[in-house]
């Protein structure tokens, strides 16, 4: 039977969370679904339980059909250091791993709150709040904190070019709307170096984000 808890590892290494081609919410979903080996640093999956209706109905309310299910899973298949296909007694075992040789690199997300976004985030978005996760911890407090998080730092983790701060901006506004985050913009006064090669003063604006009522979550130091 699998085994209800509440928190689970999700992988944030920044090749993964760059990677647009890593299929991080059929990943995310099927940690949702595992169990936990509590001798090995995994967690793992039966192959007929990825199969079985009450897994694809849950693909369904992702909006996920069984044509880009079955493509995502040969393309998660290709990532070995993620996830790993063994022959267990009786059925294939998939493993899947999060941390990275250090055992480090990875957060928890509360199963609730990771099956929220995986109903009411793209992909994109998704992406962008593990990297908050990431960000907004603060190892002294051993909390998570407001911080200023800028527009460039999101696009440079997800691998994404300066083009695509609307794109960036639009998942901020979803990760807000849904309840996940808080935004808070101000002006901070910040020194230039002008086309004249003179430092100048002037206002900028840039957000302070700080997550919502996110119960158990914790961070892994990177």
């Amino acid at each position: 039977m699998n085994d209800k808890v509440l928190n689970l590892p999700i992988i944030t290494r920044d090749e993964i969370v760059a990677d647009k081609a890593f299929p991080l919410r059929l990943y995310c979903m099927m940690m949702l679904e595992s169990n936990c080996n509590l001798e090995e640093e995994h967690r793992y999956i039966y192959d007929h339980k990825i199969r079985d209706f009450e897994f694809q109905d849950s693909l369904r309310k992702i909006k996920m059909s069984e044509s880009t299910f079955n493509r995502h899973m040969k393309k998660l298949r290709s990532y070995k250091k993620v996830i790993k296909m063994v022959q267990g007694e009786r059925h294939v075992i998939y493993r899947l791993y999060y941390k990275d040789k250090e055992g480090r690199n990875y957060v928890t997300v509360p199963a609730d709150t990771l099956r929220s976004l995986l109903e009411n985030v793209n992909d994109t978005t998704l992406r962008v709040y593990l990297v908050l996760l990431y960000v907004l911890w603060d190892k002294k407090e051993q909390k998570y904190v407001e911080k200023m998080v800028t527009i460039e730092y999101l696009t440079n983790k997800l691998g994404m070019s300066s083009k695509s701060r609307r794109v960036i901006s639009d998942a901020l506004k979803c990760l807000v709307q849904e309840g996940f985050i808080n935004v808070r913009t101000e002006n901070v006064m910040s020194s230039v170096i002008n086309k004249n090669g003179n430092v100048t003063c002037c206002l900028k604006s840039f957000n302070f984000i700080s997550l919502c009522e996110i119960s158990g979550a914790v961070y892994i130091d990177s």
